[in-house]
């Protein structure tokens, strides 16, 4: 890539603007479709994106040798061989069944509570794991929000130009953060006051 910068809007070429409004509208995607999984509702209509079904599983024997067994058996506990004896040769049959799926064995054989931070209540994994969740469903807001804020910026013409010192954001700046608000200096100012 040149070392060629962008010089506002107007100065990008319209290839330049194509492939950054690209970029961010796919970015646009992933975080919708992102808050969607994370908040259990459905994507906006705009954000789908076709299911590809799973690639079709082996059962049968092909030429009598046995399909080889699934990954998860040797997750669960089920002996894999040592070697793969080979084209043509048919694979031992396991000694013993996999205990079953580890939430299973979790609920079986629940783990002793053990305390939280500073020795206080016992941990509670449950409302961890909700705490750091709220914080990834808020992080996702956040690029969603400057991913969005960008693409107004270019429809109005100001796209590309730094918003505390009004010079131009470098075009390679903008190919890896397309929704930069600040050219790298003012990035990294804004940064070590932080």
């Amino acid at each position: 890539m040149s070392n060629r910068t962008a010089r506002a809007d107007a100065g990008l070429t319209a290839q330049d603007l194509a492939a950054l409004r690209r970029s961010l509208q796919e970015q646009r995607r992933f975080r919708l479709e992102q808050l969607a999984r994370m908040t259990g509702r459905a994507p906006a209509p705009e954000a789908a994106v076709p299911e590809v079904a799973p690639a079709p599983v082996l059962e049968a024997a092909v030429d009598g040798v046995a399909p080889a067994p699934a990954p998860e058996a040797a997750v669960h506990g089920a002996p894999v061989p040592a070697a793969d004896p080979g084209p043509g040769t048919a694979r031992p049959a396991p000694t013993r069944e996999a205990p079953g799926p580890l939430p299973a064995r979790r609920a079986a054989h629940p783990a002793p509570e053990t305390a939280g931070p500073g020795g206080g209540a016992p941990w509670d994994g449950a409302a961890a794991r909700r705490e750091v969740q709220a914080e990834l469903t808020a992080s996702a807001r956040m690029v969603l929000h400057d991913v969005e804020a960008a693409l107004e910026r270019m429809d109005r013409g100001g796209y590309g130009t730094c918003e505390l010192c009004r010079h131009p954001i470098e075009l390679r700046r903008l190919t890896i953060v397309p929704q930069a608000r600040y050219c790298g200096r003012c990035h990294r100012v804004r940064e070590a006051l932080r």
